[in-house]
């Protein structure tokens, strides 16, 4: 199982229903071709932002103990969600935070980016705790953005 997300300078995570930092192509074209044709996973919130929905040529699954949407597959808990993924599955975990650490456990490979920009978040991600205990692969470092590869000890 694999996590992709990314935050601002500051550890933002989320304001409202959109990301703190503006649009960044570079950032979705990567986002895009690492997921396309796999298994994203996330909560509620996550599915409920601005993003489209669902996310096209992907599997698209939300942990939830109350949503309703035909549009995904929804699972009340991770025991039901891992029993419905097989072995060889590519999965990405894509957010919210809560589902990020409740997954954490599970991850080998982390796919994260950092915004270089200072606003403030409703929802912050401690993205270097996060990263305890995975080891740097690979980083780019690009105008507006870091992009790395994480893989765990």
């Amino acid at each position: 199982m694999n996590a992709i997300f990314a935050v601002n300078a500051i550890d933002g995570f989320g304001v409202g229903n959109t990301k703190p930092w503006p649009h960044s192509s570079a950032d979705m074209k990567r986002f895009k071709e690492l997921t396309t044709g796999h298994t994203v996973v996330m909560g509620a919130s996550t599915w409920l932002s601005d993003m489209p929905k669902p996310l096209p040529n992907r599997r698209n699954c939300v942990l939830s103990t109350t949503l309703v949407d035909h549009r995904c597959e929804v699972y009340p808990n991770i025991t039901t969600l891992m029993m419905d993924i097989s072995q060889d599955e590519q999965v990405f975990v894509i957010g919210g935070a809560k589902v990020l650490w409740a997954l954490r456990p599970q991850i080998k490979k982390v796919y994260f980016t950092r915004h270089n920009v200072r606003q403030k978040a409703d929802i912050t991600f401690n993205a270097d705790k996060y990263l305890e205990g995975f080891t740097l692969l690979d980083r780019e470092i690009l105008d507006e953005m870091t992009v790395e590869v994480y893989e765990r000890k």
